[in-house]
């Protein structure tokens, strides 16, 4: 299993991302060469300065100075951390958003326990601007409120059961006359 696995992450001329990928997933048996190691030091180097929140362009230039690395590849090393460890930005951002809501929410319990009205009034409007609540989703649709008269068609041979079927509450409709229909008897092809 180890080795089927091991031909799926990586094969030859894989790139370095592809290599460095497979060691984390499992560094025992995807172990690094010298040099894509230190490749992989730089992308820890980069995603641990974005942490830190480092400017990206700040981030290229130290690469460039430390690491003799030209511009391009400096930029090129940290898209290669972001797209292996994620990006810092995105998952900060939905982070912080996350707890702005539940910093609302809490706002609000304290506000129903202390029955401020006003203060209620502001944590559900802050809820309903960030908590992802487009207009479109609270516009209101009078037409599905309006009462509309609903007429039913029905023969007139049935009609006579309907009526029945008021008076007793069971109309059996198995007493009607039968519609003969044409049909074709099929064979299965195992039989």
């Amino acid at each position: 299993m180890a080795k089927d696995k091991r031909q799926m992450l990586v094969k030859i001329g894989d790139s370095t991302f592809d290599k460095i990928s497979a060691y984390y997933n499992d560094p025992e048996h995807y172990p690094l060469s010298e040099s894509v190691n230190e490749i992989r030091e730089r992308w820890v180097l980069v995603v641990n300065l974005l942490l830190k929140k480092f400017p990206k362009f700040k981030i290229a230039n130290m690469l460039v100075r430390d690491h003799g690395l030209s511009q391009a590849q400096a930029y090129i090393d940290i898209r290669n951390s972001e797209s292996l460890f994620g990006s810092v930005f995105k998952t900060e951002k939905a982070a912080e958003k996350a707890m702005w809501k539940e910093w609302v929410k809490d706002a609000l319990l304290r506000a129903i326990r202390n029955r401020d009205s006003k203060a209620e009034m502001k944590a559900l409007d802050l809820l309903a601007k960030y908590g992802d609540l487009d207009e479109k989703d609270l516009e209101f649709n009078p037409e599905k409120l309006e009462n509309v008269e609903i007429q039913f068609a029905i023969a007139k041979k049935y009609l006579e059961l309907l009526k029945q079927s008021d008076k007793t509450g069971v109309a059996d409709f198995n007493r009607t006359e039968a519609l003969d229909i044409d049909f074709e008897d099929v064979q299965d092809a195992e039989s």
